[in-house]
């Protein structure tokens, strides 16, 4: 996933804490004896009706769960990192041989020429008059 709100390293630190925040709740929950069935339930009532009420060939809820829940699932696997000019964090693919699953928030270093392997999700709030931009934006899709 990438996440591109504003050009500002403020901004974008602010929202890395707010997905990285939200990012360690939903993994305490999905371990959490207390927790774990309402935090399912709240997850199979998303998935049916963004994915299930839109699209009937989709999976059912319990065969798609194991995916995102199990110990080394999507959610356990999940990294949030900041990609930025104030960041040491890089997207070094070849350092996850298994895949890197990542939420990326930065700014220009991720709207200018930089191809997210697998990309599947955008979040992209900027505004942007330039051709040219909108033209690197493809970019991220390979």
């Amino acid at each position: 996933m990438l996440v591109h709100v504003s050009r500002l390293n403020k901004d974008q630190s602010v929202i890395h804490d707010m997905i990285t925040k939200l990012i360690d709740k939903w993994k305490v929950q999905s371990e959490s004896m207390f927790e774990q069935e309402e935090f399912l339930y709240m997850l199979e009532e998303r998935w049916n009706e963004e994915f299930v009420a839109k699209h009937r060939s989709i999976e059912a809820f319990p065969e798609f769960s194991k995916l995102i829940l199990d110990e080394e699932g999507w959610m356990q696997d999940v990294k949030v990192m900041m990609i930025n000019s104030e960041s040491d964090e890089i997207l070094d693919y070849d350092s996850y041989p298994k895949g890197l699953n990542v939420i990326a928030i930065g700014g220009n270093k991720l709207s200018r020429g930089l191809t997210l392997e697998g990309l599947t999700v955008s979040v992209y709030m900027r505004k942007t008059r330039m051709d040219d931009s909108l033209m690197q934006m493809g970019r991220w899709f390979g």
